[in-house]
């Protein structure tokens, strides 16, 4: 039976005045086409993190007939949250959720096959069966797998992977990339998949909390940046120059400073661009 708003409100009013849960925006976006429903699936708190509380994972457990399943419903988790989360899938697989990000799966998942829509960013560790792959993608390009663990990233058509244990496999316009451990994947919109060194993983780093670079580009360190903290970040006057030396994710910014008082420059924030000023050889 679906939960009522009143009911939602009598359990999040349990957790007294402190708690405050931010679920407004859940609520406009899924009301009147979605009921609340429990299922197979488990989501759980990670430790050094703030949560929305019980009430905003009640909101979480959805039926949807339109995220991408050809009107089978499914279930979609939604990161709301100020920090990560963690989910575990009917299946066992283990899904950790980049803030802002969201995951579904079809009520028919791991059937024949294990098939997920993911926007967004998050890590996952998948239940090992070679009887029913694991899949997810997007309109060009799908990712395989069976069991392994890997970070995958999937916003505005593009996808990357980077894989910690195992390996994964690319599929696009019947060309196939296999992704091995300390690699990553990468396809963009209108172009074939490439492979690339991840020996540090640090694409790994909104989890992890550590980024290790040695002698790598400015250029290639701000894209890291990018896509995990949505930093947008130019370097005055388009200089490149090595980076090297390992770094708290704590605070994004503050390696930008560091970066830049190494290199006898500065940070300067003009509207929601960050620029890194630095002396060019």
């Amino acid at each position: 039976m679906p939960y009522k708003q009143n009911e939602i409100d009598q359990l999040a009013s349990t957790y007294g005045d402190d708690f405050d849960p931010d679920v407004e925006s859940a609520l406009t976006k899924l009301r009147s086409r979605i009921d609340v429903v429990p299922q197979d699936a488990v989501v759980r708190t990670l430790a050094r993190r703030r949560w929305m509380g019980i009430a905003a994972t009640v909101l979480l457990l959805v039926t949807v007939s339109y995220f991408g399943f050809s009107g089978n419903s499914g279930t979609v988790f939604a990161n709301n949250t100020n920090g990560t989360m963690e989910v575990v899938l009917p299946d066992g697989t283990q899904v950790i959720l980049q803030e802002g990000a969201s995951l579904a799966y079809a009520s028919d998942f791991n059937e024949t096959e294990r098939r997920i829509d993911l926007e967004g960013q998050a890590f996952f560790k998948v239940y090992k069966d070679k009887t029913r792959p694991f899949l997810a993608g997007n309109e060009e390009t799908q990712l395989r797998v069976t069991g392994t663990e890997f970070n995958l990233r999937i916003e505005e058509g593009e996808l990357e992977v980077e894989v910690s244990e195992g390996s994964v496999e690319l599929k696009q316009e019947g060309l196939r990339l296999p992704v091995k451990a300390n690699e990553c994947g990468l396809a963009k919109p209108g172009k074939q998949s490439v492979l690339m060194a991840a020996p540090h993983l640090n694409r790994h780093a909104w989890r992890t909390g550590q980024l290790y670079f040695d002698s790598v580009k400015i250029s290639t360190v701000l894209e890291v940046l990018r896509v995990n903290f949505d930093l947008n970040v130019q370097v005055e006057g388009g200089c490149e120059f090595p980076v090297s030396g390992t770094y708290s994710t704590e605070k994004p910014r503050s390696i930008l400073e560091n970066i830049a008082k190494i290199n006898g420059g500065k940070v300067a924030e003009r509207g929601d661009v960050l620029y890194l000023i630095v002396v060019c050889d």
